[in-house]
Formats: C-alpha cells, sequence, structure tokens
C-alpha cells in the first residue's frame, strides 16, 4: 500500500512539473508574439513619420503656387477697369447726354411684383460732385419674376429740370441692381419736398463727406433700404442709361409711381452739398419723433 501511494505522489510530481513547463512555454511563446507586434508598430510608426513628411512639403508647396497665383490675380484685377463709381477721393465726371428712353412692354412687366429683400447695414455715403451715394450691405437682393439682382448702391440725385415723366420731383433715388450675367436693374424712386422730414434721408445728408473725399463710414449709423420705398411699389417699366456715372447703358429702369417725401430744410442741405463748393457748416435738426416722413 506504502508503494503505492509513493508512485502517485510521484506520477502527480511529474505531471505538475509538465504542466508549468507548458506554461511557461505558453508565456514565452506570447511573449515573443507580443515583441514582435511591438516591432512591426514600429515599423509602421516610422513608415507613417515619413508619409506625413512627405505630406507636408506637398502642402508647402501647394501654398507657395497658391501665393503665386493669388499675385497673379491681384495683378490682373488691378489692370482691369473697374465698373463701379470710385471710393476715394475724387469728382465724378459728367455722363454724356442719354438718347431717348426705349418703353418696354408694360402688361408683360405688370405681371411681375417687385419683391424687395433688403437688409440694413452700415452707413457708407460718398459724394462724388453730382449724387449722393450709398453703398449696399452685402445680402440685400432684388427679385423679379425668376430673376434676382443683387443691391449694389443708391444714388441720389436732382434730375435735369427738376421733373421726372413731366412731373416735378426734388430729387430721385436710384437704388441699383446687377445681376452676375451684367445686366443692370434700377428701382428709381421720385422723391418730393413735403412738410416734414425724412429720417433715413436726414441721416444720410447729416453724415455726407465734402465733395471727392473719401467715402466716409458711420458705424453707429444702420441705413435701411425698405425706409426708402412708398408703400405703393406700382411702376411703369423702360430702358435708359444711368444718369450718373458709370453711366451704364441698357438698364432697366423700374420708375414707381409713388413718391416719398423731404423736407425742405433737407433738399437745400443736398444741393449746398453736392452741387455747391465744399464746405463746413452746422449739421441740420434731426427730424421730430414720427414726423418723418
Amino acid at each position: 500500500m506504502k508503494a503505492i501511494l509513493r508512485l502517485t505522489l510521484i506520477l502527480l510530481a511529474v505531471l505538475l512539473v509538465a504542466v508549468l513547463g507548458t506554461l511557461s512555454f505558453v508565456k514565452a511563446k506570447q511573449a515573443s508574439d507580443f515583441r514582435e507586434q511591438l516591432d512591426r508598430s514600429g515599423v509602421q510608426a516610422k513608415d507613417l513619420r515619413g508619409q506625413i513628411r512627405s505630406l507636408k512639403g506637398e502642402i508647402e508647396t501647394l501654398e507657395e503656387k497658391l501665393r503665386e497665383l493669388a499675385a497673379q490675380n491681384a495683378l490682373l484685377a488691378a489692370q482691369q477697369p473697374s465698373a463701379e463709381p470710385p471710393k476715394t477721393a475724387g469728382l465724378a465726371q459728367s455722363c454724356p447726354a442719354p438718347g431717348p428712353n426705349r418703353t418696354l412692354d408694360q402688361a408683360q412687366f405688370a405681371r411681375q411684383p417687385l419683391e424687395m429683400r433688403y437688409k440694413p447695414g452700415v452707413l457708407r455715403v460718398s459724394n462724388d460732385g453730382q449724387s449722393a451715394i450709398v453703398s449696399a450691405a452685402a445680402g440685400s437682393s432684388l427679385k423679379i419674376g425668376p430673376e434676382i439682382f443683387d443691391l449694389v448702391r443708391i444714388h441720389f440725385y436732382r434730375p435735369e429740370g427738376g421733373q421726372v415723366d413731366g412731373k416735378p420731383v426734388s430729387l430721385v433715388a436710384h437704388l441699383v441692381h446687377r445681376i452676375a450675367s451684367g445686366q443692370t436693374v434700377v428701382v428709381s424712386v421720385p422723391i418730393r419736398e413735403s412738410a416734414f422730414q425724412h429720417r433715413t434721408i436726414w441721416q444720410i445728408l447729416n453724415n455726407l463727406p465734402n465733395k471727392g473725399a473719401p467715402e466716409a463710414t458711420i458705424s453707429n449709423i444702420s441705413i435701411d433700404p425698405n425706409q426708402l420705398l412708398p408703400e405703393n411699389l406700382s411702376y411703369q417699366v423702360y430702358e435708359g442709361t444711368l444718369p450718373v456715372p458709370p453711366c451704364t447703358e441698357k438698364v432697366r429702369f423700374y420708375q414707381l409711381r409713388t413718391p416719398i417725401g423731404i423736407s425742405k430744410d433737407q433738399l437745400e442741405r443736398f444741393l449746398m452739398r453736392v452741387k455747391a463748393p465744399s464746405f463746413k457748416d452746422s449739421a441740420i435738426r434731426p427730424p421730430a419723433a414720427g414726423k418723418a416722413a
């Protein structure tokens, strides 16, 4: 019996040694595999770093080419004549006498209402010696049928003879729009003398720079082109030429039938600042609350 017990213990000891040896072998194999994975990962990381350096070099080369192209475009743009009126110091040249306006099909255009999509913007105004010019805020547009025109600027000028279509007016506001194709469209608003000041026009005239001075930006004043429109937007349409620079031809005019009003002193201020030699004077009084036209 004792011999059998000793034999059993010997067998168990041999089995334990075998198991421990197997476990040691498995752990060694796992450690070896892990080291191989680390080595492969190191090689891959080295390759990725090389690719990143190569991409950085390509990006720097592309950026240099873009800078060269930008410089070339800037040079070409500087050589191209601008279609916009100058926004720096200078006086505008007179436009040649325009030919007769061409009346368009009123029935065709009557089916296309004017859909103004104007946005308020910081007042930017200049004085070219013939008109007061307000630069429009980005994003303002006019929709006529399927066409959408961007509002570019607003001209205030004194029409020849003080009349539009045989009717007396004090001033005219031309809201000048343009589409990508180059077509220019103007919404023409007649302005007549009234008993009250027009608040928006007061803000423009009260900040109008001297003739030929650079465009003035009045950051604390916002101008909304919608305030320059009458409630009734009925119109007649014709084709003609802009009466002030850039004297664009074949312009489609939407002549509103209903005028807006300005006071006598506003009209006098416009004529003095735009038509007379440059001078410094005291500001006109702002319109009283509820008295704006």
